[in-house]
C-alpha cells in the first residue's frame, strides 16, 4: 500500500515540475484528439446500432469452419472449400453479402474448432471482448520489450492510441470477428524472439502465424538471410507437424485445392475489389475504373493489362530491395541493437507488403502501429517538427482517409497516400546512422 502511495507522490511531483504551460498543452492536444476521434471514428461510421451485430461476419466464417472439425455441422471439413455447400451454412448464421468464403488453409480450421463448443452469439461477445484486451496487450508488449520503455504512459505513445482506437481498421477488427489482432501478436512475439536469438521459438511462432494466415511467410526471408538455421528447420517442422495433424480432417486434395486454386485467386487479389484495394496497384485501379483515360482515348482494357506488367514490376522489385535491404541491415546487427534491427526490418517488410500489394483492405493497417511507435520512440513528439507532422499527416491517413469525400486525382486514395508517407519515413529510418542508439528521451 505504502509503495503505490509513494509511486502516487512521485507522478504528483513529476507533474508538478512541469511548466503550466506545458501541462496546458498536453490537455488541449489529448482533449482535441478524443473529440477528433469520436466525431470522425465512432459517431460518424459507427454506433450503437453496429455494435449489436459484433463478429458476425467473418468470424462466422471461422465458426463454422470450426463446426466441420467438431463434427457438429451436417458436411466434412473437407468441403469447406465446395462454395455450394459452405455457403448456405453461413447463411443460416448471417445471410449478408460478405463473408462467404473461407480464404485459410486448412490447419486454420482446426485453430478455430474450440470456437465452435459455444453459440455464435456467445462466440462473438468473448471474441470481440479478448480481441480488445489483445489488441491493448500487444501494443503494451510493443513498448515494453520491443522498445524496452518502461515508461508506456509517454503521451508519444498514447497519442497513437488514442488517435487509433476508433478508427475503421480498429473497429472493424472486433466489428467483424477479423482474426487480424492475434496474427499482430504472433508476428510482435515472432520479432521478440527473433532479436533475441530464440530461433526455435521464432520458427515456431512465425509457423503458427503462417498456417493461419499466409502472408507471414513473407518473414522466413530475414530469417533464411541472417543464416538462422535452427529458425527455419523450427519453421519447416513445426508447419510440418501442424500439417500432418490436418489430415485427421482433411485430404491431401484439401491442401492441392488451396495451394493451386485459392491461394493463386487471393495473391492475385481476386477476393475483393481490386479498385478498393489500398495500395499503389489499388490506386492504379481505381483510377482505370473511374474512366480518367478514356478522355485520352485509351480504353480500361488497355490499362488493365498495363497494370499487370506494372504489378509484377512492383513485385519483383519489393522482392529484390527486401533481399538488399535485409543484407544491409545483416551487416549492423550487433548484440545491444538486435532488437531495434528487428523491428526496423518489421516495419521495412510490413509497409512495403501494404504498399504494393494487390489487394490491401482496411483491416490491415492495424499491423502498421508498431512502424508508428518505432518512429515516434526515436523522436520527442515536442521537436523536430517536420518529422512529427509527417507521422501525424500518415497516421490521420493511413487511419481515417477512407472517410474522406475527397479523391484526389480522381481514384488516389488518401489510405494511399498514408502509406507512401509512411514508406518514406521508414527509408529515412533506414538511412539513419543512430537507427540503434538510445532513444531520444
Amino acid at each position: 500500500m505504502c509503495s503505490v502511495i509513494e509511486e502516487f507522490k512521485m507522478c504528483y511531483d513529476n507533474l508538478m515540475k512541469q511548466s503550466v504551460i506545458r501541462i496546458i498543452q498536453v490537455v488541449v492536444a489529448i482533449v482535441v484528439i478524443v473529440l477528433f476521434v469520436y466525431v470522425n471514428g465512432y459517431e460518424k461510421h459507427y454506433g450503437p446500432e453496429a455494435i449489436k451485430h459484433y463478429g458476425h461476419i467473418d468470424l462466422t466464417v471461422f465458426y463454422v469452419a470450426g463446426t466441420t472439425i467438431t463434427g457438429s455441422s451436417y458436411f466434412s471439413s473437407h468441403h469447406i472449400y465446395n462454395q455450394k455447400l459452405f455457403q448456405p451454412l453461413i447463411e443460416r448464421y448471417h445471410p449478408v453479402g460478405t463473408g462467404k468464403h473461407f480464404l485459410y488453409p486448412p490447419s486454420a480450421a482446426i485453430f478455430f474448432a474450440p470456437l465452435a463448443k459455444f453459440s455464435l452469439d456467445d462466440v462473438g461477445k468473448y471474441w470481440a471482448t479478448s480481441n480488445a484486451v489483445l489488441f491493448v496487450l500487444t501494443y503494451l508488449f510493443m513498448i515494453l520489450f520491443l522498445l524496452k520503455d518502461r515508461r508506456w504512459y509517454k503521451f508519444r505513445y498514447s497519442i497513437v492510441l488514442l488517435a487509433v482506437t476508433f478508427s475503421h481498421p480498429v473497429i472493424s477488427q472486433f466489428a467483424t470477428g477479423q482474426i487480424n489482432v492475434v496474427i499482430w501478436f504472433l508476428l510482435m512475439l515472432f520479432v521478440l524472439f527473433f532479436s533475441k536469438n530464440r530461433q526455435l521459438l521464432s520458427g515456431g511462432v512465425l509457423a503458427i502465424a503462417m498456417m493461419t494466415k499466409i502472408f507471414p511467410v513473407m518473414f522466413a526471408l530475414p530469417l533464411l538471410l541472417h543464416k538462422k538455421w535452427l529458425a527455419l528447420v523450427s519453421l519447416m517442422l513445426t508447419s510440418l507437424v501442424i500439417f500432418w495433424v490436418t489430415f485427421k480432417w482433411f485430404k491431401f486434395e484439401d491442401w492441392w485445392f488451396f495451394i493451386s486454386e485459392r491461394f493463386p485467386k487471393i495473391a492475385g487479389g481476386e477476393i475483393a475489389v481490386k479498385h478498393a484495394s489500398k495500395s499503389i496497384y489499388g490506386t492504379y485501379r481505381g483510377i482505370v475504373h473511374a474512366g480518367y483515360f478514356e478522355q485520352f482515348g485509351f480504353t480500361k482494357e488497355q490499362f488493365i493489362d498495363l497494370t499487370n506488367i506494372l504489378q509484377i514490376i512492383f513485385t519483383l522489385g519489393m522482392a529484390v530491395t527486401l533481399i538488399a535491404f535485409t543484407i544491409y541491415i545483416s551487416k549492423k546487427v550487433t548484440k545491444e541493437t538486435a532488437t531495434h534491427y528487428a523491428i526496423i526490418t518489421y516495419s521495412v517488410y510490413m509497409v512495403m507488403f501494404l504498399v504494393f500489394s494487390k489487394i490491401v483492405l482496411l483491416h490491415y493497417l492495424i499491423w502498421t502501429i508498431p512502424v508508428y511507435l518505432f518512429l515516434l520512440w526515436k523522436k520527442p513528439i515536442y521537436k523536430h517538427v517536420i518529422y512529427n507532422i509527417s507521422i501525424g499527416l500518415s497516421l490521420w491517413l493511413v487511419f481515417y482517409g477512407h472517410g474522406l469525400n475527397t479523391i484526389l486525382l480522381h481514384s488516389i486514395k488518401p489510405t494511399t497516400l498514408g502509406l507512401m508517407i509512411l514508406l518514406v519515413l521508414v527509408a529515412f529510418a533506414v538511412g539513419d546512422p543512430n537507427l540503434a542508439s538510445k532513444q531520444t528521451k
